[in-house]
């Protein structure tokens, strides 16, 4: 008896050798699987693309946020000069504008920009060095010139460290108004010449443009910690889907799980199918998600800041390495999910799933 019971047990080590299979033969089996249930598979990549793709807008457009951080900073300082500009005439509508552009910047081109959208305002514009843009109002080649027909002068001299000389035609304008966004002017020296002197970052506009320096840090540690926590939940239920699709993987899968340990395959195998099937499919899925995020947060960046300056100053290193993060990120929350379902799998006893009918 012990001799038939040795001969009965050697066909069984045999299997359970010709089962131990090589990781390349396992790698085939969990792809020829995932091919064979595209529809199953479809339903887990599309966890694993919306929760990268978030993730990968998210943390792109923080890096992009910061990347342009002086971009921003100039828009708040150009549109804050802009409205300081149309308080103090009331109204722009129907006015003419000298514009003297001494430091060309892009704050004196996106000021100009904002006061075409403020009022029907005709901007005459000088620009000594001659390169600066024109498209937002008329270029005249004389100072003078630009004063005929103006209701108010604006200088725009970003980073100057001294006043350029008025001429005595300034005294003409139809309004007096001397603005500038240096504040290289001295508004007691004008008032004698009948002008009125506004520097359109200063009296108070200073002071609300440094609240806004002073909130902005806060606001941005406040929505940085929202969007973790966003993002944290985004993963978890992404996760949860995933584990759930591939749950009912294991249902539909009964005979087949049935068979491979009727013929002698370990749970380790088993749960290796799984695993490699879940890592596939993360891999795909983020690597789709990763394309979706960047486009929608480049997308988004290019709308507020301008097509053209966003996709010509790219922080490529920074997006290519968060972008690595991502892919491992959406690789770890697949296999993570799969866990259970690989367990639930290897556990099954052999004819209790050879009996199941899906």
């Amino acid at each position: 008896m012990t001799e038939h019971n040795d001969n009965m047990t050697e066909p069984d080590l045999d299997l359970g050798r010709r089962m131990a299979m090589p990781f390349r033969t396992v790698a085939a089996m969990a792809t020829a699987g995932v091919r064979s249930r595209l529809g199953r598979s479809a339903v887990t990549l599309f966890g694993v693309v919306l929760g990268t793709a978030f993730l990968m807008a998210a943390g792109t457009a923080d890096i992009l946020r910061s990347h342009f951080a002086n971009e921003e900073r100039d828009r708040v300082v150009a549109a804050t000069a802009a409205v300081n500009a149309a308080a103090e005439l009331g109204t722009l509508d129907g006015r003419t504008l000298a514009i003297w552009v001494d430091e060309p910047g892009r704050q004196a081109r996106w000021m100009l920009e904002r006061l075409r959208t403020l009022g029907d305002v005709r901007l005459r514009i000088v620009v000594p060095t001659g390169d600066f843009p024109a498209e937002p109002g008329e270029r005249v080649n004389d100072r003078n010139e630009s004063l005929d027909s103006a209701s108010a002068l604006i200088i725009c001299n970003e980073g100057a460290t001294q006043g350029y000389a008025l001429p005595t035609r300034v005294e003409s304008l139809g309004e007096q108004i001397v603005m500038d966004m240096a504040g290289q002017y001295n508004a007691e020296q004008l008032a004698t010449r009948g002008l009125r002197y506004r520097h359109l970052l200063g009296e108070g506009s200073s002071a609300d443009l440094g609240g806004f320096v002073a909130v902005a840090p806060i606001q941005a540690t406040t929505l940085g910690g929202r969007r973790t926590w966003i993002i944290a939940i985004s993963l978890v239920v992404s996760g949860i889907g995933i584990a759930n699709a591939l749950l009912m993987s294991v249902t539909e899968r009964f005979r087949e799980i049935g068979t491979l340990k009727c013929l002698g395959a370990p749970n380790r195998l088993v749960v290796q199918l799984f695993m490699i099937e879940s890592a596939l499919v993360g891999l795909i899925g983020s690597l789709i998600g990763l394309v979706l995020g960047w486009f929608v947060a480049t997308g988004a960046a290019s709308t507020g800041y301008g097509w053209a300056l966003v996709w010509s100053n790219l922080p490529w290193p920074e997006i290519v390495r968060f972008g690595g993060l991502c892919l491992v990120m959406g690789i770890v929350v697949a296999m993570v999910a799969a866990i259970y379902p690989a367990i639930v799998a290897a556990r099954m006893m052999p004819a209790d799933a050879l009996r199941s009918e899906v």
